[in-house]
């Protein structure tokens, strides 16, 4: 999932690092990627020329390897030693006794979250990010962490390489929002797998069958709530409501579409709790043109819509349940849904 291998499209254009070379202890610079020249423990590292000077913004990166320790993050204090002086910071390191990979968040040399969404893999994206008054920790766009915060500004990047020659962190990106609207997406998403969730983007990058997909973190209340997207390629996926997501089996999305082809035309099928909703047509659509839409109103009424026209409206038997969150389910290896869009009415 590293972004220099897959897709640019899929990956935000982002801001790259400008790095202070004149901070660089044992590490040399290869475009957007740090690698470590020498030592043995914590003793390589950097930091940006490139700030956060006020609000909102983030820092992003990989690495090629999940076998060294390595911490990235944004520090206010960039001339601090020690990856223990960096504010907000993601932690890549092995468990001890058995060498496992793990994650921990680190703010300021204290636990924040401790081997926080357990195991990671090489090219796997994290974020640290400032959002809405809060502190986000990212991997593959799925929040592992968050809690309200007040930063310090001006923030920088900071890296500190631990392990052997070789250490690497890359494609360190950052983004100072800076008063843009929408700058970083508002989509949090929760239970990723096999898929890269960023923003409004959901891409399925490993799997064979049914077995990729996130959720919303956010849930919102039924009455009065829509999901909006893209499907840019005639892969297999579903898209809509769950409440609350639990697995990737196909049933869960209860109201939304199902995306597929039928007689080599792309089919856009209207979901219901148990599958098809047979009371609304079947519609053909354009990947990467048409856009969709499912709204709950009221206490059991479904609208579903294509380029913002009513496809069909459609009257439950049962009443929505109080909450529901955004669920997108892919099937067909390298699918993906965009342009998402979740909340309230």
């Amino acid at each position: 999932m590293n972004c220099k291998l897959m897709n640019k499209s899929f990956c935000e254009l982002l801001d790259p690092v400008t790095w202070d070379e004149s901070s660089f202890v044992s590490v040399t610079r290869e475009g957007t990627t740090l690698t470590k020249t020498a030592g043995m423990s914590w003793d390589a590292g950097a930091y940006s020329i490139t700030t956060i000077p006020s609000g909102e913004g983030f820092v992003q990166f990989t690495t090629d390897e999940n076998t060294t320790a390595k911490v990235v993050g944004l520090t206010s204090d960039p001339a601090g030693t020690g990856w223990n002086t960096i504010d907000y910071a993601i932690m890549l390191t092995k468990v001890p006794s058995t060498n496992e990979p793990v994650i921990q968040i680190w703010e300021n040399g204290g636990f924040s979250a401790r081997s926080v969404n357990g195991t990671y893999a090489p090219g796997d994206v994290f974020r640290v990010e400032i959002v809405a008054g809060e502190v986000r920790y990212l991997r593959n766009g799925a929040l592992m962490h968050s809690h309200a915060t007040t930063p310090t500004y001006p923030l920088y990047a900071d890296a500190t390489l631990g392990g052997t020659a070789g250490t690497t962190v890359a494609d360190v990106s950052m983004r100072a929002c800076q008063g843009q609207a929408n700058c970083i997406p508002r989509n949090a998403w929760t239970a990723a797998t096999n898929v890269l969730a960023v923003g409004n983007r959901v891409k399925k990058v490993a799997g064979m069958s049914w077995d990729a997909g996130a959720a919303t973190i956010a849930s919102v209340s039924s009455n009065g709530a829509y999901m909006r997207f893209k499907s840019p390629d005639s892969g297999d996926k579903k898209v809509g409501f769950s409440t609350p997501h639990t697995n990737f089996e196909q049933s869960n999305v209860q109201y939304g579409f199902q995306f597929k082809m039928v007689s080599g035309v792309p089919q856009a099928v209207p979901l219901k709790p148990g599958g098809q909703n047979w009371d609304c047509p079947t519609v053909s659509y354009t990947p990467g043109v048409d856009t969709f839409q499912v709204e709950l109103v009221g206490t059991n009424t479904v609208v579903y819509k294509k380029n913002s026209e009513i496809h069909c409206t459609y009257t439950a038997t049962t009443a929505h349940p109080p909450l529901v969150s955004g669920d997108v389910i892919l099937g067909t290896p390298e699918s993906e849904v965009t342009d998402v869009s979740f909340g309230a009415l």
